[in-house]
C-alpha cells in the first residue's frame, strides 16, 4: 500500500492509500490518499531543438535538463466531528510558506523530495460534515527523488566501498570526527584534498564549502550507480564517515 507523508518544521501529515469507500467505512479519524500526480513520471526537458537552416529536422540540444517536479496530492480525511474537520483545514493551511519534505513509501521503498506548497489548498477543499477533501500542490525545485542515507563501508584494502542502488550519480558527504589536519579522497581519477586544523570537519561535495580549513585540490566527484571504491587518507586518530543518498528521476 502506498503512503505519503508531508512534513514541515512543525507538523507531519501522513496519508495512506485507501479508497473512498474503505476510508469512510473505518472507525475513528483516518487520513486517506485518493491519488497523486507528478510522482511516477519525471518533468520534461526544458531545452528545445534549434532548426537547421533550410533543412529538414533540427539540431540536438547540447545538453538536456529538467525543471521542477510538481506534485498534486489528493487527500480525504475522515474525522470524528465537524470541529475536527475544521482543525484539519488549519493544519493544511499552516503548510504554506514552509519547506516541505514529501516522503512516498511504495513497493519501490522509501523515496523523498523537498519543496513548498505552491497553490492555495482552499480552492479544492470540500467539507462533508465529518470529512474533508483537498489537494496539496507541492513544487519541488530539485526534481530528483532521494532514498535513505547510505554509509560507505570500509573494504579489506582500507578504502571505502560505495554501493549506489540509484540510477543517477550521487554527491557524497564527508564527515570527520576528531582532530583533523589533512584529508584526501579520490575516485575515478578525480581527487579532493583538504588542509587545515579543526576538531571535526564537514564537507558536502554538492557545494564544496568545508566547515573549516581550505581545499587544496577541488575535483569534486559523484558516486556512480553500482559499486565503486573511494581511496582516502585522513589524519591519524581521526575517523572519516562518507555518506550519500541514492537518487532517481
Amino acid at each position: 500500500m502506498t503512503s505519503v507523508t508531508v512534513q514541515s518544521d512543525v507538523d507531519s501529515l501522513r496519508f495512506d492509500g485507501f479508497t473512498r469507500y474503505q476510508l469512510l467505512s473505518r472507525k475513528g479519524e483516518v487520513w486517506g490518499l485518493e491519488g497523486m500526480d507528478g510522482w511516477d513520471g519525471t518533468p520534461a526537458p526544458r531545452e528545445s531543438p534549434a532548426d537547421i537552416p533550410q533543412s529538414d529536422g533540427a539540431y540536438m540540444p547540447s545538453r538536456l535538463t529538467v525543471g521542477s517536479r510538481v506534485l498534486t496530492i489528493r487527500c480525504l480525511v475522515k474525522t470524528l466531528d465537524s470541529l475536527a474537520a475544521s482543525m484539519v483545514r488549519d493544519r493544511v493551511c499552516d503548510l504554506m510558506t514552509r519547506t516541505l519534505t514529501v516522503t512516498v513509501t511504495d513497493p519501490s521503498g522509501m523515496r523523498q523530495c523537498s519543496g513548498y506548497l505552491s497553490a492555495d489548498p482552499a480552492t479544492t477543499m470540500v467539507f462533508w460534515g465529518q470529512a474533508v477533501s483537498f489537494s496539496l500542490i507541492v513544487t519541488c525545485p530539485d526534481p530528483l527523488k532521494y532514498g535513505r542515507l547510505i554509509v560507505c563501508q570500509p573494504d579489506p584494502a582500507g578504502d571505502l566501498s560505495a554501493a549506489n542502488p540509484g540510477t543517477l550519480p550521487a554527491w557524497p558527504h564527508a564527515r570527520v570526527e576528531g582532530p583533523v589536519r589533512q584529508l584526501s579522497l579520490s575516485q575515478g581519477g578525480r581527487q579532493v584534498v583538504w588542509a587545515g586544523e579543526a576538531d571535526g570537519l564537514d564537507l558536502d561535495f554538492r557545494d564544496m564549502m568545508p566547515s573549516a580549513g581550505d581545499l587544496v585540490r577541488d575535483q569534486a566527484f559523484r558516486l556512480p550507480p553500482g559499486s565503486s571504491i573511494v581511496q582516502y587518507t585522513v589524519s591519524l586518530g581521526a575517523r572519516l564517515i562518507l555518506t550519500f543518498r541514492p537518487a532517481w528521476r
